[in-house]
């Protein structure tokens, strides 16, 4: 199994992912006492196939909440039982830093990036890259929403269309 790092930011909002390819865009964002995660699936067209948001209460700093979200997005594509060529879109530059990185890196935030990096073998073959933060306006949007009106149930939604198949 092929799976690349990159902290490049090649992708322009509105660009569809390479043919072959899903995209995953996910994000986070932190409030006084709760995180907000977000993150959209889309195919080679730009449909959307599913996604979902989430909100955990506690002080996590930014780095934290974008691993959860990180977590959360593997965990959508899974559940999507998606096991193609998937490429994990973020605007935060340090949790790919830190993927690129993990061989020294044993605090709390890094062991959880390299149980992330150990799920990607689910895919045939898997990306994480840097986007600027103009490309993620959906799952940013998403997050600011579960900041703002928390509710008790995580929304993981999921969408099924016939032409899915790659």
């Amino acid at each position: 199994m092929n799976h690349y790092f990159h902290i490049t930011s090649w992708r322009k909002s509105g660009k569809k992912p390479p043919k072959g390819f899903i995209k995953i865009n996910f994000d986070a964002t932190v409030g006084e006492n709760r995180i907000g995660y977000g993150t959209v699936v889309r195919d080679k067209e730009g449909f959307v196939l599913g996604g979902g948001e989430g909100f955990e209460e506690g002080r996590l700093s930014v780095e934290e909440a974008e691993c959860v979200a990180f977590e959360e997005s593997i965990n959508v594509a899974r559940r999507l039982n998606l096991k193609e060529h998937v490429l994990f879109e973020i605007d935060h530059v340090g949790l790919v830093n830190r993927l690129n990185h993990l061989v020294n890196d044993v605090t709390i935030v890094g062991i959880r990036i390299k149980e992330c990096a150990a799920a990607f073998n689910f895919f045939k073959s898997t990306s994480l890259i840097w986007i600027e933060r103009s490309c993620n306006k959906v799952a940013h949007l998403i997050c600011k929403k579960c900041i703002v009106r928390p509710t008790t149930v995580c929304l993981k939604w999921i969408i099924r269309r016939k032409s899915m198949m790659l």
